[in-house]
């Protein structure tokens, strides 16, 4: 188990360094039409592409008007069972969403966040997005003694995906 949040937090890590660093071209967009819909099928316009969680109250679309989004998240132990957060991702070249700017977190730590809803962001065309979450739960905090490192994850529900600010 420990090997496991070792290596997903080395990979955050990673993948926030070489996105802060790289200077190579993004990712090529993916295509914007799922495989099993037919080439002559209408397309969505742009905002009615964006996935969405399930609806919370009357919450029905994905919109994140400057009024509609909670406060931007600065550091991983801001999350917290039941607070609403937003934050902006990048995709780096391997895949991996990473925060930008990196979050803060304590000394002595690897953080990351395990995405409910992960497959909301994978769905983006586009390499940089602003995320709308909820935090579940309480941190899993494994420690080896060994490195004097503690491994945090913290878990967040994605509520909705937008475009990223300019």
């Amino acid at each position: 188990m420990r090997v496991r949040h070792a290596a997903e937090a080395l990979a955050v890590i990673c993948g926030a360094l070489l996105a802060a660093c790289s200077s190579a071209a993004p990712p090529a967009p993916r295509a914007s039409r799922p495989p099993d819909v037919p080439a002559s099928a209408p397309r969505a316009s742009p905002a009615s592409s964006v996935p969405t969680a399930a609806p919370h109250a009357d919450e029905r679309t994905a919109t994140c008007a400057s009024s509609a989004v909670p406060l931007a998240l600065t550091a991983y132990d801001d999350i917290v069972d039941g607070r609403a957060f937003s934050l902006e991702l990048e995709r780096s070249l391997s895949g991996a969403w990473a925060p930008v700017p990196p979050l803060r977190m304590p000394l002595h730590h690897a953080s990351t966040i395990a995405w409910i809803g992960q497959q909301q962001l994978d769905a983006q065309a586009t390499s940089r997005v602003l995320v709308v979450a909820t935090g579940i739960g309480t941190p899993q905090i494994e420690h080896d003694a060994a490195r004097h490192t503690w491994f945090a994850t913290y878990s967040a529900r994605v509520d909705r995906v937008c475009a990223a600010n300019p």
